[in-house]
C-alpha cells in the first residue's frame, strides 16, 4: 500500500507539473572540500517527507553529473528525499593524484560527506544511492563506522564487479570499449558482505553492457541479509527501453528501507 501511494504521488507531480512542490529550485551547486580538495556537490531540496526522514547521498557514475544520474536525483527528490549529489568523475580525478585512492580513504571520505549532508538539510539519517561506479563507492561508504548507525540503507544501481580508484582523461575510452579502465580497482565482492546489517538493494539491467547478469548474481551472493536483487528487463546500463520498470524498482527499494526502519529494534 505504501509503495502504491508513493508511485501515485510521484506520477501526480510529474503529470500535473507540480514538481516544484518537491524540488524547490534544485539542483543548486555547493562547494565542499574533501581532505582540502574542492568538490562541487549538487543539492536538490525536497519537502514532501517529514523532517525526521532521511536525506539521500547520490553518487554518479564515472561519466560525471549529467544525463541519467540527474533523472535519478529528480525522481528521489520528487519522492521526498533531499539530495546531496557527488560527481564521481571529479571526485576521482581530483583526489587520485599523485597516486590512486585506497578503499579505506573512500570510506573515510563518506564520513565527511555525511556531515556535509546533515549540515545542508538538518537530517540525522541518510540513504546511500549510487549508479555504476558510484554504486561501488557507496558500498565502501556504507562501511564507515562513524556514520553506519545513521544510515537507512544502500541502493546500488548497476553495481560493477570492478570499480576504479582513479580517473584520467584517457579512461574515457571505456565508453567505447566497455572495459574496465587501466587504473587500480577494488572488487565489489570483497566488500558487499560487510554492508550488513544495513539493508542492501541491488537493481541491475538484464542487458547491461558493463555488468553481465552472471556477475551481478555473483556480487549479490557475496552480500549478507537483509538484501534484495531486482533485475529490470532493459536494454543497457542506463535501463533504456524500460524506465517505468526501473522507477518502480527504485520505489520498491525506498519502501523496503522505510519498512525495515519502522520495525522495532531488538
Amino acid at each position: 500500500m505504501i509503495f502504491t501511494k508513493r508511485v501515485v504521488l510521484i506520477k501526480f507531480l510529474v503529470v500535473f507539473g507540480l514538481a516544484h512542490l518537491a524540488l524547490a529550485g534544485g539542483p543548486r551547486k555547493a562547494n565542499f572540500a574533501i581532505r582540502g580538495v574542492p568538490q562541487t556537490c549538487y543539492l536538490y531540496d525536497s519537502s514532501l517527507r517529514p523532517a525526521e526522514s532521511p536525506a539521500a547521498l547520490l553518487v554518479s557514475g564515472d561519466g560525471g553529473w549529467h544525463g541519467f544520474i540527474g533523472e535519478i536525483a529528480e525522481h528521489l527528490a520528487a519522492a521526498g528525499y533531499p539530495i546531496v549529489g557527488l560527481d564521481t568523475k571529479d571526485y576521482l580525478e581530483s583526489l587520485s593524484k599523485p597516486k590512486a585512492l585506497e578503499p579505506g580513504q573512500v570510506t573515510s571520505d563518506f564520513g565527511m560527506l555525511f556531515r556535509f549532508a546533515r549540515e545542508q538539510f538538518r537530517r540525522n539519517s541518510l540513504l546511500l544511492v549510487g549508479w555504476s561506479e558510484g554504486a561501488g563507492l557507496v558500498v565502501l561508504g556504507a562501511l564507515n563506522s562513524e556514520t553506519r548507525p545513521n544510515l537507512r540503507g544502500v541502493l546500488a544501481i548497476g553495481l560493477p564487479e570492478l570499480n576504479e580508484l582513479a580517473w584520467r582523461w584517457r579512461d574515457s575510452a571505456i565508453y567505447i570499449t566497455k572495459q574496465v579502465p587501466n587504473e587500480p580497482t577494488f572488487n565489489s565482492k570483497d566488500y558487499v558482505g560487510r554492508v550488513a546489517p544495513l539493508p542492501l538493494m541491488m537493481i541491475q539491467s538484464t542487458h547491461d553492457d558493463f555488468v553481465p547478469v552472471v556477475k551481478a548474481r555473483e556480487i549479490f551472493a557475496c552480500a549478507q541479509t537483509p538484501k534484495q536483487l531486482v533485475f529490470v528487463q532493459a536494454l543497457n546500463h542506463r535501463f533504456e527501453g524500460n524506465r517505468d520498470a526501473f522507477w518502480q524498482a527504485v520505489d520498491r527499494a525506498l519502501t523496503w528501507f522505510d519498512t525495515l526502519a519502522a520495525k522495532p529494534s531488538h
